[in-house]
């Protein structure tokens, strides 16, 4: 609420970010974060629930807001204390083209000129925000993508750039080598590929089978061929039965009628 003389907001008391529970930038933590935080551990019901959470808020954001989010990461879901996670972290967000929803719109690529804080992290962001310094809702699909990868991987992205746009583009170049036809040719067979693609290996082997396919999906450099907020949430989290405890009672999340709240806060 906003009166002349004073400005007052609601918020709700949270656990913490997704970053400070996977141990992301754990350096950088405060020296007095509660052992609660520093020992939690994710149940698989708790990633499927809250990954269903995240989609459901991105599709909200989407298709209700018409606003591209352009910063989803581990630090910007927020995990209460009943455990819902919840988007946050709106500065950076852009509209969505009025015409087509889908179609990119003009957007600011990440710079070494500017405060790297005052960026998205480029750890998650889409390549064509890069390349084209363009965005659309297919770009936070992306986003998602590395977000998933974060969550089994022990909060690190398959990019790790550490703020700098040239090795984020030659990261990029390396998966998507490997991704391509070219894959095959033995000039391009070099130690940084080898070992990129041993990675994705090893993190795919982490991932819940249902989850595998559409996370490659959504990993395509092509954004066009990733899938929408929408299809993803009815091609991996819905068709996987969710059954959470409700006093005493089970709920399955992938009923229709199950209400899910696309909850979006301000920070």
């Amino acid at each position: 609420m906003h009166f002349r003389e004073t400005l007052a907001f609601a918020t709700e008391p949270v656990l913490a970010s997704l970053a400070n529970i996977l141990g992301y930038l754990e350096d950088r933590l405060p020296q007095n974060l509660p052992n609660s935080v520093r020992d939690y551990k994710f149940l698989d019901i708790e990633i499927k629930y809250g990954l269903l959470q995240v989609t459901e808020a991105l599709t909200f954001f989407h298709y209700s807001c018409k606003l591209i989010h352009r910063n989803l990461c581990p630090q910007s879901v927020i995990v209460n204390k009943r455990g819902t996670w919840k988007l946050a972290g709106l500065e950076f967000a852009e509209r969505c083209n009025e015409s087509d929803l889908m179609s990119p719109v003009p957007c600011q690529p990440f710079t070494s000129k500017l405060p790297k804080m005052g960026q998205p992290d480029l750890d998650f962001t889409a390549p064509e925000v890069q390349a084209t310094s363009t965005c659309s809702p297919l770009s936070d699909m992306f986003s998602l993508g590395m977000l998933i990868c974060a969550i089994f991987n022990n909060g690190r992205s398959l990019i790790d750039a550490n703020h700098s746009t040239t090795n984020y583009n030659k990261q990029l170049e390396l998966y998507m080598k490997m991704s391509g036809d070219d894959r095959k040719d033995n000039r391009l067979r070099s130690c940084a590929l080898y070992q990129l693609e041993h990675n994705i290996q090893d993190l795919l082997e982490k991932v819940p089978h249902h989850l595998q396919e559409p996370l490659q999906s959504l990993l395509q450099t092509d954004p066009w061929k990733r899938p929408n907020a929408q299809n993803f949430s009815m091609a991996s989290i819905k068709n996987s039965a969710i059954t959470l405890p409700n006093k005493g009672q089970s709920r399955q999340l992938s009923d229709p009628g199950c209400e899910i709240l696309a909850s979006v806060i301000l920070v």
